[in-house]
């Protein structure tokens, strides 16, 4: 799926790589102002109202249905790797509320103060257990809140841009313009292990991981173009993370907004806006940029 920023709904996407296309709008009555979406269980967690509530949103039906155990007023949302819990940001109260148990038993986890921790442009992630969330804002240090402490602050080389946990984990990655790193076990002693990156892209906005925690995906953008960085894990603790490769794409993209989707190494870079949506095929050899023409309004839902 991917947002219509015009028509204020989700659209389907189907096909395949270099084959695809978007379908009619899944209309349920609200205009969606944002949505994280978990492609590959047909499902997204979306905000919706005048007063921005979270619910969550079934493609097959489709179905809309509230997450009653939180309040309105959020901000973002973010889905853990496995999307089986949601991470929800409250600027205003300066707070993070986790829901697990997604899509079927959705049920409040946490909430995690942020009213100590520096305010600014702020990058989170939660875990899949929703048990753990990462924050930073605006200075060179990440944030773990959860577990026996409820804090923990590590020091990075950089102001962080991206974060992002692995699916099923603790373990985690922090990305930062001067570099990216491993964050082994956030629960305890966690400690950070750089990932040397041959071609690291420039201020990566986004993270990308994949379900088995293989394979790693930095992105940028700066002057039209996408910046790719990937890398492998063999999940050692010795070891930690290595670099494979790097790339840069043209994305022509004029709303920034990667997301996977439900094929293995497959990401909607931007949102529609009337115009083809970018895509970017990393499982591919070379990677490679691709085009999902505009929606056809006719195009029946599954």
């Amino acid at each position: 799926m991917v947002l219509d920023k015009n028509a204020s709904r989700l659209r389907p996407v189907y096909g395949v790589p270099g084959a695809a296309t978007l379908g009619a709008t899944v209309d349920t009555g609200e205009n969606i102002a944002a949505a994280a979406i978990f492609a590959a269980g047909r499902y997204a967690v979306v905000l919706s109202g005048a007063d921005s509530h979270a619910s969550l949103l079934m493609l097959d039906g489709p179905v809309e249905k509230a997450l009653s155990s939180v309040p309105a007023g959020v901000s973002a949302a973010a889905l853990s790797p496995n999307g089986s819990a949601a991470g929800l940001f409250y600027e205003n109260e300066r707070v993070i509320r986790t829901v697990a148990g997604l899509p079927s038993n959705s049920t409040a986890v946490h909430s995690f103060s942020l009213a100590a921790l520096p305010d600014g442009n702020a990058v989170w992630a939660v875990s899949d257990d929703g048990q753990f969330a990462l924050y930073s804002a605006g200075t060179s240090e990440v944030f773990i809140l959860g577990g026996e402490t409820g804090l923990r602050r590590l020091a990075t080389n950089g102001i962080p841009s991206a974060l992002g946990f692995m699916a099923g984990s603790r373990d985690a990655i922090v990305a930062t313009p001067e570099g990216t790193s491993e964050i082994r076990n956030v629960a305890v002693r966690p400690e950070l292990r750089s990932i040397s990156l041959a071609k690291a892209p420039a201020g990566p906005a986004f993270l990308g991981l994949s379900a088995d925690g293989a394979q790693g995906f930095l992105m940028s953008r700066a002057s039209g173009q996408t910046t790719l960085a990937y890398f492998s894990s063999d999940g050692t603790p010795d070891q930690g993370a290595q670099a494979a490769d790097a790339a840069a794409f043209d994305c022509q993209c004029t709303d920034f907004s990667p997301q996977r989707t439900a094929a293995p190494s497959v990401y909607i870079l931007s949102n529609y806006t009337g115009k083809p949506v970018a895509a970017l095929d990393a499982g591919a050899t070379p990677a490679r940029v691709f085009f999902v023409p505009p929606a056809l309004d006719s195009a029946p839902l599954p």
